[in-house]
């Protein structure tokens, strides 16, 4: 099924996404993968900072920006179907339900929230929204992760009781995920890759 079929959108229109949160991995790997979608494209920006937003929308010929204090009157704007979440962790909620109340899909990058208590927010205004709730995690459709799926029901690695994951990887010192703890740490960070494996 196409994006814009799943998302009740007409088929000839592009997925209009707003960009909440304008970091590294929006910056460095969903802005510049957008154009190469064929089937979406990015209307605004919404970041704590004015001067980023500016920058960002003369390099991606942005309709909008806004100020996350100003999100409410993005939503209300209708110049987008969809946001694409990357704040930190602990402020996903804070606008995936206000997104989902309004009737706009959300694509968040994972985790959904740092407490099952926040996750289950978001779970019941999805389940009331006519909009899509959508987690950004990568290696759902990885070759390597759709094989191991396969050895291990298979049972070609015999009764698999254990499985035991490494997964590291080197992080600046100035990065706010060194900093942020259970908020939106390492574990958070990096946690969902083997617990999703192992899933």
């Amino acid at each position: 099924m196409e994006l814009k079929e799943m998302l009740g959108l007409e088929t000839e229109t592009k997925v209009r996404y707003a960009i909440v949160g304008a970091g590294d991995i929006a910056q460095e790997d969903m802005m510049p993968g957008v154009a190469h979608t064929g089937n979406s494209e990015m209307t605004a920006v919404v970041t704590s900072n004015p001067e980023k937003a500016q920058g960002l929308a003369a390099k991606y010929d942005l309709i909008s920006t806004y100020t996350y204090e100003q999100f409410g009157d993005a939503l209300k704007s209708g110049t987008f179907d969809a946001i694409y979440l990357a704040t930190p962790n602990w402020r996903h909620a804070e606008f995936i339900v206000p997104a989902l109340k309004a009737g706009i899909h959300v694509l968040t990058e994972k985790p959904l929230e740092v407490s099952t208590e926040k996750c289950r927010e978001i779970l019941e205004a999805a389940k009331a929204s006519t909009a899509k709730l959508m987690v950004a995690y990568r290696l759902h459709f990885e070759p390597a992760t759709l094989s191991t799926i396969e050895k291990v029901r298979s049972g070609e690695l015999g009764d698999v009781h254990l499985f035991a994951s490494t997964f590291t990887q080197s992080v600046d010192p100035a990065n706010h995920r060194v900093h942020s703890g259970n908020l939106a740490g390492p574990v958070l960070d990096m946690g969902p890759y083997p617990v999703n494996a192992a899933r």
